[in-house]
């Protein structure tokens, strides 16, 4: 049984898609990911990773490339 309720696990799903776009950028671009994002920009990019089905780290690495 899953005791966790819809804003924890929104929550949670955000923490790590943040982690893994910084991630990606630190990796790629050498600075973390609010050196090229707003948070604005994170957020919407949030919303559109949620309507996909894929991972965090595969969204990541395909935005980070497309930069």
């Amino acid at each position: 049984m899953n005791n966790k309720n819809p804003i924890q696990i929104d929550s949670n799903m955000r923490q790590e898609f943040i982690s893994q776009l910084s991630e990606a950028f630190l990796a790629t671009k050498g600075y973390g990911i609010y050196a090229y994002l707003n948070p604005v920009d994170v957020n919407n990019l949030f919303n559109q990773y949620i309507s996909l089905d894929i991972s965090a780290k595969d969204f990541a690495r395909r935005f980070v490339k497309s930069k």
